[in-house]
């Protein structure tokens, strides 16, 4: 009898343990990925993703407006005439680069 792959007894698949944990833990952000993929394509799912956001971007605005170097630093860009929100930006960019991964 030949030798091949280890297989779950109970599942039938191959066994999960010959795996690295760099691997097992690759495979269970990509089942994460895969439970979710379409999620924006759907209006419940923008509307989902929009009200995160929008809870995103008040819970940086709150520790931004409760942390000293963060009000120095809005301080200073507001006295350079920056008028843009610099808590809402913060998360747009994040956001972005979210997507891009």
């Amino acid at each position: 009898m030949e030798k091949g792959h280890p297989v779950d007894i109970v599942t039938g698949k191959p066994r999960k343990d010959e795996q690295s944990e760099g691997e097992q833990a690759k495979d269970l952000e990509l089942q994460a990925k895969a439970r979710f993929a379409g999620i924006a394509e759907t209006t419940a799912g923008m509307l989902l993703l929009q009200e995160v956001e929008a809870c995103l971007i008040r819970r940086v605005v709150q520790l931004m407006a409760e942390n000293d170097e963060c009000k120095a630093y809005v301080n200073l860009l507001t006295t350079l005439g920056y008028k843009q929100d610099a808590g809402r930006k913060a998360v747009e960019q994040l956001t972005k680069r979210l997507k891009l991964q």
